[in-house]
């Protein structure tokens, strides 16, 4: 996997309320385009950029879709669930939609790590079906929740474990009709002396 060089390798691997916004589009640090919402900076190439935006908002259906599944998850996370905020000090969070797999691995779907100042950031596979988007946002947000109370449960497999098995259940708080989390049962059923890792 190639890593920027401003990131750190600690990654996380995995695998809609509509929110009234202006579109602004900007210059991204890492892909060319950025478009923030309220809690975000989400950065994009021209190809995603370039999709189709059924809804003539000038911002391709993807970005629609991570943008009001971050903010939906966001409420969740921090307002209903009263976890605290990844991004307390008022910076937004970066969601990298990332076409070209530079940060995704492994098949995927989503990785979360660090910054090298220590903030988290989300990649996210922006070719998905709008429920794996969804489900996707909402559990790798919730891994920038968990590095939050400290990343040193990520370097051994029970805090793995357990950083995948709750993020697997946010995904279905927050979309409790998808039960994408069902996918994993065979593995679960057809290895029970197993772990999961």
């Amino acid at each position: 996997m190639k890593l920027h060089p401003y990131f750190l390798p600690i990654a996380f691997f995995f695998v809609s309320i509509p929110t009234a916004h202006a579109v602004d589009i900007e210059s991204g640090f890492i892909k060319q385009n950025a478009y923030e919402t309220e809690h975000y900076r989400i950065e994009f190439s021209d190809l995603v950029m370039g999709q189709r935006d059924s809804n003539h908002n000038d911002l391709a259906d993807v970005i629609d879709v991570v943008a009001e599944a971050a903010e939906y998850s966001h409420g969740v996370l921090v307002d209903d669930l009263n976890y605290e905020d990844p991004m307390s000090d008022g910076d937004k969070l970066l969601i990298i939609l990332d076409d070209t797999n530079e940060y995704l691995g492994g098949g995927a779907l989503g990785v979360t790590s660090l910054l090298s100042n220590g903030a988290p950031y989300v990649a996210i596979d922006p070719w998905l079906s709008d429920d794996y988007l969804e489900v996707t946002v909402g559990h790798e947000l919730f891994h920038t929740v968990q590095f939050g109370y400290g990343a040193d449960f990520a370097y051994v497999y029970p805090g793995i474990n357990w950083a995948e098995s709750t993020a697997t259940w946010v995904e279905d708080i927050e979309y409790d009709a998808n039960n994408d989390y069902v996918n994993y049962l065979s593995d679960f059923f057809d290895y029970p002396d197993y772990s999961v890792f």
